[in-house]
């Protein structure tokens, strides 16, 4: 009776590991799927982006907005529907007019910026959250990284907000969000992964990034400027 009682307790943590094991496959796809970009025939737009304003705690990771500029940038790059104007000529051209570098821009500031740059439109967006939680499953503690990001394109011709889009991307590892101290310095470390918490913030922008640009590919060419 005792063995049996035993076998079955062994089914239930096998049957445990195979669903949590699963779980985190579907997770490692959910959070890593590649985009798949539909292509424009016509003119290609010409746009800017502006630094990103962030509006949550970062823990301790410094300088994600300028990160989050430089992939956001890219990825519309990479999409091959946007002409970008580059970065530096965007940051000269803000701190010569004195204009603000991130977050809302003013309809007047839009045209002003499209008129010296020669853009259609200009990205500013705002980071809104970003949070580390902790799964306890059968085989390990899995740590997962939220955040979430509001991204909005103004017309340069109008002044007006032509696209508004909010997405939320996450990363995923084994482990636990901890402070770790070694030869007298303080850093974030998974435990057991020694992934820190700025590659977990990074991959989950980025992957917030994708689907954001993949809902401005499907929306934006439908709007006539």
């Amino acid at each position: 009776m005792e063995r049996i009682e035993n076998m079955k307790m062994g089914y239930k943590k096998h049957l445990l590991v195979i669903l949590n094991v699963t779980l985190l496959f579907i997770f490692s796809i959910y959070s890593c799927a590649s985009t798949n970009y539909s292509k424009h025939t016509g003119p290609k737009m010409r746009i800017a982006v502006a630094r990103f304003d962030i509006n949550t705690d970062t823990f301790g990771v410094k300088d994600i907005g300028s990160k989050l500029t430089d992939m956001f940038s890219t990825a519309l790059f990479k999409s091959g529907n946007f002409d970008l104007v580059e970065r530096d000529k965007i940051e000269k051209v803000f701190k010569e007019q004195e204009f603000q570098l991130s977050g809302m821009v003013d309809p007047a500031t839009a045209v002003e910026i499209g008129r010296i740059l020669g853009s259609q439109a200009i990205v500013t967006g705002t980071v809104t959250y970003i949070n580390f939680s902790v799964m306890n499953m059968a085989i390990g503690l899995l740590a997962y990284c939220t955040s979430k990001m509001d991204v909005r394109i103004i017309s340069t011709e109008t002044g007006k907000l032509i696209e508004a889009v909010s997405e939320t991307g996450r990363s995923y590892a084994w482990g636990i969000p901890v402070q770790v101290t070694a030869q007298g310095k303080t850093r974030d470390d998974l435990l057991g992964l020694k992934r820190t918490y700025e590659d977990m913030i990074d991959s989950a922008l980025r992957n917030a990034v994708k689907k954001a640009v993949s809902a401005i590919n499907k929306q934006l060419y439908e709007i006539t400027f």
